[in-house]
C-alpha cells in the first residue's frame, strides 16, 4: 500500500499505521511485498512463498531463526549470504571451499557432520579481521556501497558473491583482498535440495 510514496514520506506513514494500531486495538492484516513494512510494522509475520505459508512468527523470531533458505533470504536488507558448504566429518568446521573453512561449536558441528549444505550467513555477522585475528574467510573485494553511517563491501566468495555490512572505515580498495571474522554461533544451516532449515532434529 505504501509503494509509490517516497522514500521519507513511506517512512513517516509507517510509524502513523502504527500508532493508529495501537490506539485503535483493532486486528489487522496488512499484505505487503516490502519486507521493511512487515518487520516495522507487524506484531507476527506470515511469510508466503507461492500461496504456502513458509513461516509464521514474530519478525524477531522470522529473522533470527528463519524456517527456510526462502524466508532467510526475502527477511534482511541485505540479503543473506549463501554458500555451499560441507561440515567436516568430525564436526569441528564447515569448508567453505577456497574462501576458507569456519570453526564450529560442538553442539552444531556435531549433529550436522559430514553433511552437504547451505550455509547462510548475514552481513551484519561478519566483520573485518582484526590486526593479529585468525580470520575464517579470505574473500577478494569488489566493490563498495557506501551507506554514510556503514558500507557494504561486495565480495567474490566461493565461485559467488558474499556482502559484508561493515561500520569499519579501514582502507579498503576493490581487488583487495580481505580477511573477514564470522561468528559461529550466528551460522544458519539450510537442506541444499529442499531449502529447510537443519536444526536439532536433524542430528
Amino acid at each position: 500500500p505504501l509503494s509509490n510514496l517516497d522514500a521519507r514520506l513511506r517512512g513517516r506513514m509507517r510509524v502513523e499505521i502504527k500508532r493508529l494500531h495501537e490506539e485503535l486495538s483493532a486486528t489487522s492484516i496488512f499484505v505487503t511485498h516490502d519486507q521493511v513494512e512487515a518487520m516495522t510494522m507487524a506484531d507476527r509475520l506470515v511469510v508466503m512463498n507461492e500461496g504456502i505459508i513458509e513461516q509464521i512468527g514474530t519478525p524477531r523470531e522470522v529473522y533470527r531463526r528463519p524456517s527456510s533458505a526462502y524466508v532467510a533470504g526475502f527477511i534482511g536488507a541485505p540479503a543473506m549470504n549463501f554458500l555451499s558448504a560441507r561440515i567436516a566429518d568430525d564436526g569441528s568446521h564447515v569448508d567453505v571451499g577456497a574462501a576458507g573453512r569456519i570453526g564450529l561449536p560442538q553442539r552444531s558441528g556435531a549433529r550436522l557432520a559430514g553433511r552437504e549444505v547451505t550455509l547462510g550467513i548475514r552481513p551484519e555477522d561478519l566483520r573485518l579481521a582484526a590486526n593479529g585475528e585468525e580470520a575464517a574467510l579470505t574473500l577478494e573485494l569488489l566493490y563498495i556501497e557506501d551507506l554514510g553511517a556503514a558500507r557494504l563491501l561486495h565480495c567474490s566468495a566461493a565461485g559467488g558473491e558474499l556482502i559484508v555490512h561493515t561500520h569499519d572505515e579501514g582502507n579498503t580498495r576493490p581487488g583487495k583482498g580481505l580477511r573477514v571474522a564470522v561468528d559461529a554461533d550466528r551460522l544458519h544451516f539450510f537442506d541444499p535440495e529442499q531449502g529447510r532449515r537443519l536444526g536439532e532434529e536433524d542430528a
